[in-house]
């Protein structure tokens, strides 16, 4: 499903929902710790860039921590549904639809919209 596709369906469930307000709509989806936020930010940001996600390594390293601590910010995130790991890829995470929907509640840039199709 193409992003903008997502964010219609996430600007629809709010609109429709009783009391319509995009608060309660982004309050269903699991809270992100700052870190973790920030994290959402910079592998989208990376997408942008480079057309592919980045490593553990690469994670850590703007984080300004080691590759064994990003891998539990990923990993926290992929328990939350927001990315999910393809097997057998050294570049292997994806944004899931709750992912593309929490970028889009948390203001990802609008050009990264068309980076981000279901693989999930």
């Amino acid at each position: 499903m193409a992003f903008v596709e997502l964010e219609a369906y996430a600007n629809h469930q709010a609109e429709n929902r009783v009391d319509g307000t995009m608060a309660e709509f982004l309050d269903e989806l699991p809270p992100l710790t700052k870190k973790q936020e920030g994290v959402m930010r910079y592998l989208a940001t990376f997408w942008s860039k480079n057309r592919h996600m980045p490593t553990q390594k690469q994670i850590g390293e703007a984080m300004g921590v080691q590759a064994a601590a990003a891998q539990g910010y990923v990993e926290a995130l992929a328990k939350k549904g927001y990315v999910m790991r393809i097997a057998g890829r050294r570049r292997n995470l994806r944004f899931t639809s709750a992912g593309v929907e929490k970028l889009t509640l948390i203001g990802a840039p609008l050009e990264q919209r068309d980076l981000f199709e279901g693989n999930d």
